[in-house]
């Protein structure tokens, strides 16, 4: 009687061992699905490291770096810009006196867009005497 017992018993813990391996399968493909596909679904993105918004300057030559990922164009102040493999990109940019802004756009192979505005300032002896005139 107990041999007929546990020979019942095999096939069942067969059963719920291989019901749990394909459930352990099934949720791993479609955890790394979502993982590779996270671009897609979230778009491009961009982190710009210099300059931060606000800057002053007091040279007129300045540094725009940055990283864009998942983005096929990035452009500044609506120039085109190089990046290597990873995303890291540096430009230089000749800043006017006064005020400046500076605009970064990407693009995504979907043709969606994002930009961003950085206000700098470049100082000159100029501007700096001709505020404080003013004043």
């Amino acid at each position: 009687m107990k041999d007929r017992e546990v020979s019942q018993r095999q096939p069942e813990f067969k059963k719920v061992l291989r019901n749990f391996a394909f459930i352990i399968i099934a949720v791993f493909i479609v955890g790394y699905v979502i993982f590779e596909t996270r671009s897609i679904i979230f778009g491009s993105s961009i982190k710009i490291s210099r300059p931060k918004d606000g800057e002053v300057f007091t040279e007129s030559l300045i540094n725009v770096a940055g990283q864009a990922k998942n983005a096929s164009v990035i452009n500044l102040n609506d120039n085109p810009i190089t990046r290597d493999e990873e995303g890291y990109f540096e430009e230089k940019l000749l800043l006017s006196p006064g005020p400046n802004l500076i605009k970064i756009g990407i693009k995504d192979r979907f043709g969606r867009q994002k930009e961003i505005f950085l206000e700098t300032w470049y100082k000159t002896e100029l501007t700096s005497t001709h505020n404080t005139e003013r004043l």
